[in-house]
């Protein structure tokens, strides 16, 4: 078909370049469905291990604290240290406790690591902290807080090596989902640089529900028609590469 059409024009060097110019286009597409080829098959991959060995659905009851009673009067603030780690990195936690009123307070101050475990140990607490393996805490019993003044607390941990490759909770979305998420007065994430699959995975929980006959079906047709693309593409960037051939030879 090729041969067909070029053998009509009139042949020039911009001819030739335009020709050029369309085979360069034809394998940048070729490239990008090839691309998308190896995307979807470690999506299927990643989607079969899904369907075969689905998340947990019950809930771990050691994994769920209950949230501490905050002082109203206090303000609570934290921020990590990074915002992304990878395995055996460490995270400290700064926490921030002021008392805005003119009075001392003294409360006992809590901070949930009930995340921090699904992927990193605790290493260091200062002030001396009491650590709660039953609950997933940690204390600083009657602290007390100047009028106007502040408490400061640090909390390290390190990120497990090797990352742990375990699903996450379908109760429970925030459980191993590459994050860890703490909350003292505000909430922060560090990202977790997990395996692949295992961040594919995560990704995939965050998607909107889909029933496994519907899910397998748009896969098969998206693939297929990724394909299908990427053969017609390869095919014609053959056909360009001979036409390319004579052209520069004289042969058409």
């Amino acid at each position: 078909m090729f041969k067909k059409v070029v053998s009509q024009l009139s042949f020039s060097p911009a001819t030739v370049e335009r020709v050029a110019d369309y085979a360069r286009s034809v394998r940048q597409r070729q490239r990008l469905h090839g691309w998308a080829i190896v995307a979807l098959i470690v999506f299927g991959v990643v989607y079969g291990i899904t369907l075969a060995f689905p998340p947990e659905t019950a809930a771990d009851p050691a994994h769920t604290p209950e949230q501490p009673v905050l002082n109203h009067t206090l303000q609570y603030t934290h921020s990590p240290d990074i915002t992304e780690a990878s395995s055996d990195q460490s995270i400290t936690w700064g926490l921030v406790i002021s008392n805005p009123s003119n009075m001392p307070i003294t409360d006992d101050i809590w901070f949930l690591t009930d995340d921090i475990n699904h992927y990193a140990d605790i290493t260091s607490i200062s002030d001396s902290g009491i650590v709660s393996d039953s609950d997933h805490r940690i204390l600083w019993p009657d602290t007390t807080i100047a009028p106007g003044g502040s408490t400061n607390f640090t909390v390290t941990a390190r990120v497990h090596s090797p990352i742990s490759e375990k699903a996450g909770q379908l109760n429970n979305p925030a459980s191993h989902d590459c994050r860890i998420t703490t909350t003292f007065g505000t909430t922060e994430e560090v990202a977790i640089n997990c395996p692949v699959l295992k961040r594919v995975e995560a990704i995939l929980q965050q998607l909107p529900a889909v029933p496994p006959a519907a899910g397998i079906t748009g896969y098969i047709i998206i693939f297929s028609l990724n394909l299908i693309a990427y053969i017609s593409l390869r095919l014609r960037s053959k056909e360009l590469r001979i036409i390319r051939t004579q052209l520069n030879t004289g042969g058409l």
